[in-house]
């Protein structure tokens, strides 16, 4: 039978685990931003001016939440630890930047801010 005191080690021991794989699993700001800009569809890459500066940002929204649309559905982003990266585009006085937000344990993106 399995005690009390091995139940606990046990968790220990994965606690540790997942926590080692989390903070060894890490990526460049170059790859996130790369990762964001070949999600969008080729009419938005048109609009973008200088995607290699794109500003990233790690972002976890506490509060209202963005809300993002991805292939299937609009979402809102609360308590989600994600990268929010930022392409300026020509067209950004009419419509502003295009966001992409990446997931920060996946690496995948989950979806593009609205705009106006």
């Amino acid at each position: 039978m399995i005690t009390r005191k091995q139940i606990i080690t046990l968790c220990i021991l994965l606690t540790v685990c997942i926590l080692t794989v989390r903070t060894d699993h890490k990526i460049s700001e170059s790859e996130i931003r790369e990762i964001a800009y070949q999600y969008m569809s080729d009419h938005m890459k048109m609009t973008v001016t200088d995607w290699k500066n794109a500003k990233v940002e790690e972002d976890k929204t506490l509060y209202g939440g963005y809300l993002v649309s991805s292939h299937t559905d609009v979402m809102n982003l609360k308590d989600t630890d994600t990268y929010r990266v930022t392409f300026r585009t020509n067209d950004g006085s009419a419509s502003g930047p295009i966001v992409v937000f990446v997931d920060q344990f996946s690496f995948s993106v989950v979806g593009v801010g609205l705009r106006d």
